[in-house]
């Protein structure tokens, strides 16, 4: 029923919005779905936090590096050099 949360709260509770792209995210992650839980994560705009910890977490640094390349984001490629230098 995610898509009917989706649904209810793009037309009737857009405050919780971002909430429910992040709960639907925790979801796909949970169950392996990478590309969806990304897809999610960056509708929440938590992207910059939930992403690299996620694809850490898997040890996906290819998909990583991808992923920060592809956002073309400062924030996110000062993390990535930093990361990278560590």
């Amino acid at each position: 029923e995610w898509d009917e949360a989706i649904e209810v709260a793009e037309k009737y509770n857009r405050i919780n919005l971002k909430n429910t792209h992040y709960a639907l995210a925790k979801h796909f992650e949970s169950i392996g779905e990478v590309d969806n839980a990304i897809r999610h994560f960056v509708e929440s705009c938590t992207h910059k936090v939930e992403v690299p910890r996620m694809l850490c977490e898997l040890r996906d640094f290819e998909r990583l590096q991808a992923f920060v390349q592809g956002q073309r984001e400062p924030e996110l490629f000062r993390w990535w050099a930093q990361y990278l230098e560590a």
